[in-house]
């Protein structure tokens, strides 16, 4: 089931091999979290599926 919040804030955790992408509701509540090798992270795919 989705959820129907926007995403209000994308926070991302930068580190040498893996990077970690949080989207969060207005109230702070983790919408969805990724961890992606760094190649992945910059296939927009990936990003744009966890952003919507």
């Amino acid at each position: 089931m989705k959820s129907t919040a926007m995403v209000q804030t994308i926070t991302i955790d930068l580190a040498r091999d893996v990077f970690q992408l949080v989207t969060m509701d207005e109230a702070g509540k983790v919408m969805e979290s990724l961890r992606l090798k760094s190649a992945e992270f910059f296939r927009t795919g990936k990003i744009v599926r966890c952003c919507r």
